[in-house]
């Protein structure tokens, strides 16, 4: 049978060689035939080295058992205890040490001076904490794990300060780690259920909320983060109904009352924001909209849906660069989804085009516009326009001509099928009418003058319904004519009320 002393000294062979565990087997072979305080004091050294500081507070607690003054493993016991985070137990052994013996006070002046460091950081971290400075919470959590790694109190504090802080994709890698270690931990559930919920995973949110009240049915932040959960879906299927029965403010109330919830659930609220702006393009509220597309591509940096809607929007307030830019976002994010290549096709044209002339701003129309509608705004600019109509100074009958002269070149294009096509595809206006003279051929050369007379039939007769009330047959009365001759030795007479 072999001897205490031979454990021990195998034990210290593996110890050497830094095969923790196996000089850990020898040291409880040795204490299965002796409890000896050496034996005890050396498996503590294992347990520290291996971070297990429970263990090694124990071992040391058994070695101090046997002999009281033992000063190297009080000083190992107090750093396991320091490591644990129990500081407290760990100052006082430091004084229990120094009633012993006095001069155990200069060995442990390290441990002491670890302590108050701690001390100084706790009490730091109390004021974030009251100011909810969460980035320094966590600075200073951070800190004194450095020296208490084996504190299950503040590495669950850590959690809960990343999660406050905004670092979801930090607090969810941490989380993930506790798992095995404290996966019956009623406070790690529940900061576990908060960081999925923060990434949008609200079912499996739930489940640990669930776990964590089995464990602890008394747990209020729990029954409370729950209960919020389940609210959060109610309101957000009410929104859904609303916006879907065209109640589009009464829906974003109920979108708004969403993010209220879980301000840090980035991830979800960047959906919640993207139907609030659904809802305001819906009100033609676009300046709106943009602001809370804004919101949610804060919240994700990679939401390529959130990028499409805001570069639509874009293209409806004319910001032509940004909705390049923003389709461009969206097909690197999500490549082929969401029409995005039409999409940002589309922009494009649209870039270079309001780089030259906007035929339908000239008529002051939208892209959608009907034929019947292009007709109408054609007929309303034009008479506007008409050059015998501003006889002002020169400048004014210089603008009017460009005008009238810009409104007719924006009709000959928009109303024939095809040529309106070629413009919509990003054709030069100049090539669509074969680069004719001063930028506008109007067709074969045509006068402006010559397109308006054949709209309304040279002496305007039948313009009664044709949108302009009391401009038709009957327009006697002392109003006055207006002359203008064209190149062609016609002359053109029509009279405005």
């Amino acid at each position: 049978m072999e001897s205490t002393e031979t454990f021990k000294d195998k034990g210290n062979t593996e110890f050497k060689k830094g095969n923790f565990q196996a000089a850990i087997a020898h040291y409880t072979e040795g204490l299965l035939e002796e409890k000896s305080e050496q034996l005890y004091g050396n498996r503590a050294a294992c347990y520290m080295k291996l971070s297990k500081y429970e263990e090694a507070v124990a071992d040391c607690r058994s070695a101090i058992a046997i002999k009281p003054d033992y000063i190297k493993v009080i000083k190992r016991l107090i750093q396991g205890l320091i490591a644990l985070g129990e500081l407290k137990d760990a100052q006082q052994c430091i004084d229990e040490a120094a009633q012993l013996d006095k001069k155990f006070s200069k060995e442990l002046e390290n441990e002491v001076k670890v302590i108050k460091d701690l001390a100084i950081s706790d009490s730091a971290l109390a004021k974030a904490i009251d100011n909810k400075n969460w980035s320094s919470a966590l600075y200073f959590t951070t800190e004194m794990i450095r020296h208490c790694p084996g504190s299950k109190e503040l590495q669950l504090n850590q959690l809960e300060y990343m999660m406050e802080a905004g670092q979801t994709e930090n607090a969810m890698r941490v989380s993930q780690s506790m798992f095995d270690s404290m996966n019956s931990n009623p406070k790690y559930l529940y900061l576990r259920g908060m960081v999925l919920a923060n990434d949008g995973r609200m079912d499996q949110a739930k489940k640990f909320f669930v776990q964590a009240l089995k464990n602890d049915p008394d747990y209020l932040t729990c029954q409370k983060a729950l209960k919020k959960i389940k609210r959060t879906e109610t309101l957000k299927t009410e929104a859904s109904d609303l916006f879907k029965d065209n109640k589009y403010e009464e829906a974003i109330e109920g979108f708004n009352a969403c993010l209220d919830l879980f301000p840090n659930n980035k991830t979800y609220n960047s959906s919640i924001y993207l139907n609030i702006a659904i809802c305001h393009t819906k009100l033609k509220q676009n300046e709106k909209a943009l602001e809370v597309l804004n919101k949610a591509i804060e919240c994700k940096d990679d939401y390529a849906k959130a990028y499409v809607k805001r570069g639509e929007v874009q293209l409806l307030l004319e910001n032509f660069e940004e909705a390049v830019r923003d389709f461009s976002s969206a097909d690197r994010i999500s490549p082929g989804e969401f029409g995005v290549k039409s999409k940002l096709k589309n922009a494009q044209v649209r870039l270079k085009q309001s780089k030259k002339k906007d035929l339908y701003k000239t008529l002051g129309i939208s892209r959608d516009a009907t034929p019947t509608e292009i007709k109408k705004a054609y007929k309303k600019s034009a008479l506007r326009w008409h050059p015998d109509k501003n006889s002002g100074s020169e400048a004014e009958k210089a603008k009017a001509e460009k005008m009238f002269k810009d409104i007719n070149e924006a009709y000959v294009i928009l109303s024939d099928e095809n040529k309106k096509a070629r413009y919509d595809s990003g054709v030069d206006v100049e090539d669509i009418e074969g680069g004719g003279g001063g930028g506008f051929s109007g067709g074969a050369g045509m006068d402006p003058t010559q397109i308006f007379n054949m709209f309304f039939g040279g002496g305007m007769g039948g313009m009664g319904d044709s949108g302009f009330g009391g401009m038709g047959g009957g327009m006697g009365g002392g109003q006055q004519f207006f002359k203008r001759g064209s190149p062609g030795g016609s002359q053109f007479e029509f009279r405005f009320g």
